[in-house]
This record gives C-alpha cells, sequence and structure tokens, in this order.
C-alpha cells in the first residue's frame, strides 16, 4: 500500500542515516507490526530507535571513511552569507547543485559602505602595493557614485544600474544565501578551501564552522573529501596581455565574441551538444550562471580582454569618466598582479569581459528559448544569447 511518511524531530544526521538503512532493508512492515516472513521495521521505528550517537557513528563510517557520499545527499543545509566578496559569490553560484541568490546589482545602489578591503593581510606589509589598491578602488566607487545619477535621469533605473555596475570591482561586498546538500557541500569546501583566492578559502572555512550545526560528524571534526579536479582558477589558461593592446573601449556590440569551440550533433536534442567560448562582461557572466543549464566553466579573472561600453555611455557623453577610471583599474589590477595576482583580481572591474567556456544540450538551449522573459534580463545578456543561439542554428 502506497504510504508516504515524514520524519520529525530528529536531527538532519538521523535523518540520512534512516533513509539509508531504509533503502537495504527489502522490505518493510507497517508501524508497530510484529515482524513477519523476513520483513524489517518501518521507516519510522528505525528512526525512532536511532540515537544521535549511532547516526554519527554511522556517517563517520559509511560517507567520511568508506566514502558513499550520497548518504549526505539527505542533509539540506541553507546557510547565508553576508559581507562576502563579489567574486567569491559568483565561484558558489556556478557550483552544480547550488542554488544561490546574491544581492542583485541591477536593482539594488551599491553603498559605498560595501568598500573592497583588501584580501591579503600582508599587502598592508607594502605600502606602496597597500595605496594603489586602496586609491583604486575608492576611484572605481567614486566612479559609479558620480555617473549613477546622471544615468537615472535618463533611463530607467534597472538599466541605470546595469550600466553603472560595470564600475564595480569583483572584490565589492554583497550577500548571498545557498541552498544545497550536505554531500554537494563537501565538494564546494573540499575545492574551496585550496582555492588561491584567499577570499574563498575563508569564506569556506566560516561556511564549515556553521554547517557543523546542522551535521556535526561531516562537517566538525573530520576532515572534508579531497578536492575533484579544480574547478574555476586555474581550469584554463588566461594570457595577460599589454594594457598598450587592449584598444579600449569598444563600442562594438556586447554580444559578440561568442564562438563554436565544438558540436556532437545527433537526432536527439537531449543528446546534441554544443561547446561556446565566450567573452562576456561580468554582469553578463552571472546571467549565464542563473540559467542553471549545461556546464559553465570559469577561467581565471584578468584584464587582458577589451572592455564594450553601452551605447548609452556613448549617448551620454560618459566615454571619458568610464575610460579613464576602467584604465585606472586595469594598470592598477596589472600593477598588484605583479605582487599578488589573486589580490588583484578583486580589483577588476565588471566591465572587463571574462572568457569562459560553455556546453549545452540542444534541447537546453531549446528550453532557455522558449522560457527566456526579455523584460527580465540585460540588453547585453539578450544580445549575447541571440548571437549564441544563432551559432548554434547554424
Amino acid at each position: 500500500m502506497l504510504k508516504v511518511s515524514l520524519l520529525e524531530n530528529i536531527s538532519p544526521e538521523q535523518t540520512a542515516v534512516a533513509y539509508s538503512k531504509a533503502s537495504r532493508a527489502s522490505r518493510l512492515q507497517a508501524p508497530g507490526a510484529p515482524a513477519t516472513g523476513g520483513q524489517v521495521r518501518g521507516i519510522e521505528d528505525i528512526a525512532k530507535n536511532l540515537t544521535p550517537a549511532q547516526a554519527a557513528e554511522f556517517l563517520k563510517k559509511w560517507v567520511v571513511e568508506e566514502r558513499h557520499i550520497s548518504i549526505a545527499e539527505h542533509i539540506p543545509v541553507s546557510l547565508f552569507i553576508e559581507d562576502v566578496p563579489l567574486i567569491v559569490a559568483t565561484w558558489l553560484e556556478h557550483f552544480p547543485g547550488v542554488a544561490a541568490l546574491a544581492r542583485a546589482t541591477r536593482h539594488v545602489k551599491v553603498l559605498r559602505a560595501y568598500y573592497v578591503p583588501p584580501p591579503h593581510a600582508h599587502i598592508a606589509q607594502k605600502p606602496d602595493i597597500f595605496n594603489t589598491y586602496k586609491v583604486t578602488a575608492e576611484s572605481l566607487l567614486d566612479s559609479y557614485e558620480r555617473t549613477l545619477p546622471i544615468l537615472m535621469q535618463h533611463m530607467a533605473p534597472t538599466r541605470a544600474y546595469e550600466v553603472a555596475r560595470l564600475l564595480l570591482p569583483l572584490g565589492t561586498l554583497t550577500n548571498v544565501a545557498i541552498t544545497t546538500n550536505a554531500a554537494v557541500l563537501l565538494k564546494v569546501l573540499a575545492e574551496g578551501v585550496v582555492h588561491p583566492l584567499r577570499a574563498l578559502r575563508d569564506s569556506c572555512e566560516e561556511m564549515r564552522k556553521v554547517a557543523a550545526q546542522i551535521a556535526p560528524t561531516l562537517f566538525g571534526e573530520y576532515p572534508s573529501p579531497q578536492p575533484s579536479p579544480a574547478r574555476g582558477e586555474g581550469v584554463i589558461s588566461s594570457p595577460r596581455l599589454s594594457l598598450d593592446g587592449r584598444g579600449m573601449p569598444d563600442s562594438g556590440r556586447a554580444g559578440e565574441g561568442v564562438s563554436v569551440l565544438g558540436s556532437s550533433p545527433s537526432t536527439d536534442e537531449r543528446h546534441s551538444f554544443f561547446t561556446f567560448e565566450l567573452f562576456p562582461d561580468f554582469p553578463t557572466l552571472r546571467d549565464l550562471l542563473h540559467l542553471k543549464k549545461g556546464v559553465l566553466t570559469l577561467t581565471p579573472y584578468t584584464t587582458a580582454y577589451d572592455v564594450v561600453l553601452p551605447k548609452e555611455v556613448h549617448d551620454l557623453g560618459l566615454v571619458d569618466e568610464f575610460s579613464a577610471t576602467l584604465h585606472k583599474a586595469g594598470f592598477a589590477e596589472e600593477r598588484i598582479a605583479s605582487f599578488h595576482a589573486h589580490a588583484a583580481q578583486h580589483l577588476i572591474p565588471m566591465a572587463f569581459r571574462q572568457r569562459v567556456l560553455l556546453t549545452l544540450s540542444k534541447q537546453d538551449m531549446i528550453d532557455i528559448q522558449a522560457h527566456m522573459e526579455e523584460e527580465n534580463e540585460s540588453e547585453e545578456f539578450l544580445a549575447m544569447w541571440r548571437i549564441l543561439y544563432a551559432a548554434a542554428s547554424q
């Protein structure tokens, strides 16, 4: 007889272990009924007779030691992370299996309180490097504050925020809520704690401490699983180009910079794949993350690629403002990168294009196209998507 059960008044670890034990039972009896014909206790009885200590012992043996990570999938984890650099929030968002919601820079004004602090303490030991970092961060925020009111006078608020945020550095502080399960979070933390970005390592350690309140056996005294192959930072080499050859600003279309690296055709849309090399600006990159389709591979953030300024910047005579600020940030990033490459990434403005690889099935693309809500997407993302979709349709 069909029956749906809800386990209550037990810990997340006990719940996961109860499900695991039930999955190994050939037959379950009704609650309270005597065991007959090889039947075992029902799920409620399994949970009722499972102590926290027994659940911890089970998880230590089968998840921590024997690596049966799937058991941890039944432990839900939701965390809210405050004052985290945007560059870190984006890495968390791009991780498969993580549902994330960060402060929307296209709907909310970024306040001066979201100052970009130096991400590595030893930068302070180099006064000239520290001063370059501080002055550049303040310059970006100053330019953002000067241009936003002008933009607000000539366009809808959302569009004004979209254009002005191109001046914000990747180290701008934000908030992000993430929801996942313990199995995925173990993988996130395992990769994050060995990531080159200090801010990400620090964030993952704080996340581990809080997650230990939910599943102390998995996130407390026992080590996280070993990381799988590196994701994001360092996955694909990215050339550092001289600023003199950057040729910025570029007034071309924001959707340019799309190429098809490979395809695997099939008569079944689900098994027909396309791999694209894309060069979106940072906000458009985040829009790609929100698709939650296919596989998106990030490359090290850099100022090596060009900048495409929106048409509104040209129309309102703000090119000099944007160009001067972005040039200054680009030179500062190169200077700091010679001392500490990963700290320098926090100063990269959102306007700079970044290289990403995106693999989608034809069915993914059909689904995205069918549900595209253009009124909720930035103009830059829509321009890139149209070119991407056209390239795959050829």
